[in-house]
């Protein structure tokens, strides 16, 4: 009886514990999240910098050519002036986690358009980076 009680007291304890860290997790992946969207909005550079992984790369199909086309991040930096706000504005759609990886969808909404991002994340030591990105383009009217 006590071995079944003291298993069980473990049981949840590794359960609350699981839920604990994984809520710290999407905290520490909503940071990063934030810092690419309010970066890119705003024209911070180094912010928007900040949520990505120095490897990291953005991927995009092409609508004239239909081809994939890949930026590295020093590329995909360089699109953006330091200091010039976008009249634009960002929401995270969700959020998936799965140990050492996550998942997000962003969208971002201008007047005219709105772009989805799926971004994937990785835990790096004690950060959560974009490790990649993923978007399209598509009207308001989806």
């Amino acid at each position: 009886m006590k071995n079944t009680f003291f298993t069980f007291c473990l049981i949840a304890v590794s359960g609350t514990l699981f839920a604990q860290e994984k809520r710290a997790d999407e905290g520490l992946i909503r940071i990063t999240l934030n810092n690419y969207i309010e970066g890119r909005n705003n024209g911070d550079t180094a912010r928007l910098a900040s949520a990505f992984h120095r490897q990291a790369d953005l991927r995009f199909r092409n609508d004239e050519t239909g081809n994939l086309v890949i930026w590295t991040l020093p590329e995909y930096i360089g699109k953006f002036t330091p200091g010039k706000k976008m009249n634009c504005t960002g929401k995270i759609i969700y959020v998936d986690i799965a140990g050492s990886a996550a998942q997000a969808k962003i969208e971002l909404y201008y007047p005219d358009r709105t772009y989805a991002d799926y971004i994937n994340l990785l835990r790096i030591g004690d950060k959560w980076v974009i490790a990649s990105k993923v978007y399209s383009l598509y009207s308001n009217g989806k």
